[in-house]
């Protein structure tokens, strides 16, 4: 493969507008979301790893990658003073990313970065811790009285979050950071667990109320988060599931015990969710939800050249895809016993070249994303009603195919999650597609660029731990996409 032939999905980004152009959509329970929300693709960036130089400086190179990708929004590690997750608190920022001891320069600095980004076309997302504090922090010195106790398993001084003061000034400086920075949002670290539910509501009605069109992502669902956060970055019980593998090694469990899927999550609700709204047998209503591949948590990649891992469960997904930067291009894990975190994780930056052809796959599937937003981005307000189906293949025992369709067309999806090249037969759902049995049309291989026949059922060999991808549309908008698809 030449460079010529290398896919730059830059061109297919949604247009980042400013919030006066932005709509606020319906999702529901009181929750209106910035109508970009629909168009997310994530990932998570440690500046500190991610960057070639380490700073602030070195970060058009990556927000290039992450265009080139065809990724439409970057999760920051927290960028305040101290370390990562064990940082000082909003409060500040850190020099060592910034390149500056001063704060106004430091922000200087960060503001430039979103306005970058904003001209990649890719929004930003903010990290923000809420348990407490690194005991170095300058905050835990001048206010005691904001802190009450000691956590054991993050080993700082814990935020009193019954302190209005506290309250006022964390909610304060979390509006201000947007204000003065320009940028797109939250994601928040532990969600409402320490700091409970009126924090992040304040912030998201302050801005809005100002007709800045902030998104807000949690950690692990709780009750009552769907009235402020637009989706959790965890989407099931975070404690029933392997870190980024519930969709391809069948590890969501149901209250009952149950084994959930890709199909019964998306139909069903099956482990999405509350423990008590899968109980109630009302999970999975929401509007939107995401399938994270890997984050900052994770003890390794997941994906690891596996197309499965991740085109299968979250780039083609119904859900929102997200993953820890380097999952696209399988970066070498690094983690010692130690430091086993994926944010400690250096990136590679060479390793794009020597693994070129799961790279150019893995951008090849989100250029399908990104040409079909009809399918893709439709997200009703019941999850359960999207624009899916389950699709028949012969292998009964592998993990279910599925469609996502659209009036008259629709794409095929199926992983090969074994160890061995695999000849699968599978068999077109005509009806969910709204083709009629004696209608004309074809289906292409959209990896291979193959046209196939018309038939209602058709064979393809998938690589092992590889995932087909089908279109099934008349014969001349199969032409059009083999075209664009392969980057012409």
């Amino acid at each position: 493969m030449t460079a010529e032939n290398y896919i730059d999905n830059s061109a297919l980004l949604p247009g980042y507008v400013p919030d006066s152009k932005v709509s606020l959509e319906d999702s529901g329970n009181g929750l209106r979301s910035p109508d970009w929300v629909k168009s997310l693709i994530i990932e998570q960036v440690n500046v500190a790893s991610a960057s070639p130089d380490g700073k602030f400086s070195g970060m058009s190179f990556v927000l290039e990658h992450l265009a080139e990708v065809g990724v439409n929004c970057i999760w920051l590690n927290p960028i305040f003073d101290g370390r990562h997750y064990y940082n000082y608190g909003p409060g500040t920022l850190n020099p060592l990313l910034t390149g500056t001891e001063d704060y106004g320069e430091s922000l200087k600095v960060v503001t430039s970065f979103v306005d970058t980004a904003h001209m990649h076309n890719i929004r930003v997302l903010f990290d923000i811790v809420t348990w407490g504090v690194n005991p170095q922090a300058p905050i835990f010195k001048e206010h005691p009285d904001w802190f009450s106790g000691y956590s054991d398993e993050y080993h700082g001084p814990l935020f009193d979050w019954n302190n209005s003061e506290l309250f006022d000034w964390f909610s304060d400086r979390l509006i201000n950071i947007i204000r003065e920075t320009g940028a797109d949002g939250y994601r928040a670290d532990c969600g409402i667990e320490f700091c409970g539910p009126e924090l992040y509501s304040r912030v998201r009605r302050v801005l809005h109320g100002e007709g800045k069109y902030i998104a807000v992502i949690g950690e692990a669902i709780a009750e009552g988060t769907q009235r402020f956060f637009d989706f959790n970055e965890h989407s099931i019980d975070y404690w029933t599931t392997k870190e980024g593998t519930k969709f391809i090694e069948g590890e969501i469990n149901f209250i009952s015990g149950y084994k959930a899927d890709m199909v019964s999550a998306v139909k069903e609700g099956k482990g999405l969710d509350t423990r008590q709204r899968q109980a109630s047998e009302n999970a999975g209503k929401l509007r939107f939800y995401s399938s994270i591949v890997s984050c900052h948590d994770s003890h390794s990649y997941i994906a690891k050249g596996r197309s499965a891992a991740i085109i299968y469960s979250s780039v083609l997904s119904p859900f929102i895809p997200m993953w820890y930067i380097g999952e696209e291009w399988n970066n070498p894990y690094t983690g010692t016993d130690s430091c086993k975190w994926l944010y400690a994780n250096k990136i590679d930056w060479s390793k794009r070249a020597d693994n070129r052809e799961f790279y150019e796959t893995v951008k090849k599937a989100v250029r399908i994303r990104r040409l079909f937003p009809e399918i893709f981005e439709y997200f009703p307000l019941n999850h359960r009603e999207i624009n899916f189906c389950a699709v028949y293949t012969d292998k009964p025992n592998a993990l279910p195919a599925y469609a996502r369709t659209a009036d008259g067309y629709g794409i095929i999806v199926v992983p090969n999650y074994s160890d061995n090249d695999s000849e699968f037969e599978i068999t077109v759902p005509l009806d969910e597609f709204g083709i009629a049995k004696d209608a004309e049309y074809m289906t292409a291989d959209l990896i291979s660029g193959e046209t196939l026949s018309g038939s209602r059922t058709f064979k393809r060999v998938i690589a092992a731990e590889g995932t087909g991808i089908y279109l099934v549309a008349s014969a001349e908008k199969v032409k059009q996409t083999i075209i664009l698809v392969s980057g012409d």
